[in-house]
């Protein structure tokens, strides 16, 4: 796939930080690209800068230096507001705490973030909510707050949450690393159960290397830099 396809395109990528002991430098010179439904691993050491780039990809953080491009759209360039707004619209997140809101419903955390999108009255919100949780397998725990949850089941109500406005991108940091194996390997069917019937783009930050086994390419940062990437052969083939 070429870099017209892409939906992200990321260019020469630097972040770093000034401390007391001088500036260190986290992310060094990435430049990658995401197309449309492609599910995309990246893999690497603690300290390699997974979470960084994630974070900036994310719009949560600023690079020092570098662009990305969302849709042939410089998104460096935005303010703080505008980019709050295009990642009501177009990001979704998914974290391995999950961080859902103790005191509210399956159904209401799921309602959160379409709040910030206007036109949608409650009970539209509602009926949305409740279709993504029987997406998500969670149809019947919509009344049920999060400390009622098993570890699986908050994160299959934090993927609802992630997809609720239809983002391009979900953007996940270890989703399956505070889950057992075979709970990790249902959240992973859901994922990409929701890339095919959704078209979605979903960027794992992960160790487990039956994630990224299963993705469509794997990126492995080192030192923050791209040190590998391969691309997985489809299954079947």
């Amino acid at each position: 796939m070429t870099a017209a396809a892409s939906i992200i395109q990321v260019r020469q990528l630097f972040k770093s930080y000034e401390t007391e002991a001088g500036k260190i430098h986290i992310l060094k010179g990435i430049t990658m690209q995401i197309q449309p439904g492609e599910v995309v691993s990246i893999m690497g050491p603690s300290g390699s800068g997974k979470s960084t780039l994630l974070g900036i990809l994310g719009t949560l953080d600023q690079p020092t230096d570098g662009r990305i491009l969302f849709e042939k759209k410089d998104v460096t360039s935005l303010s703080e507001t505008e980019l709050a707004g295009y990642r009501a619209h177009k990001i979704g997140f998914v974290f391995q705490s999950y961080n859902l809101i103790s005191t509210m419903s399956a159904l209401e955390n799921v309602m959160l973030p379409m709040i910030s999108v206007k036109g949608r009255s409650r009970r539209q919100m509602q009926q949305r909510a409740k279709e993504l949780l029987s997406l998500v397998g969670m149809r019947d725990r919509i009344n049920h707050l999060s400390s009622q949850l098993s570890g699986g089941q908050q994160q299959r109500v934090a993927i609802a949450r992630a997809i609720a406005n239809d983002p391009m991108v979900v953007i996940a940091d270890e989703p399956t690393g505070n889950l057992d194996q075979k709970t990790g390997a249902m959240i992973l069917d859901l994922i990409f159960s929701l890339r095919n019937k959704l078209n979605m783009s979903f960027i794992l930050a992960t160790h487990d290397p039956n994630v990224a086994g299963l993705s469509d390419r794997v990126i492995h940062l080192s030192d923050g830099k791209i040190v590998e990437e391969h691309v997985n052969q489809p299954k079947g083939e």
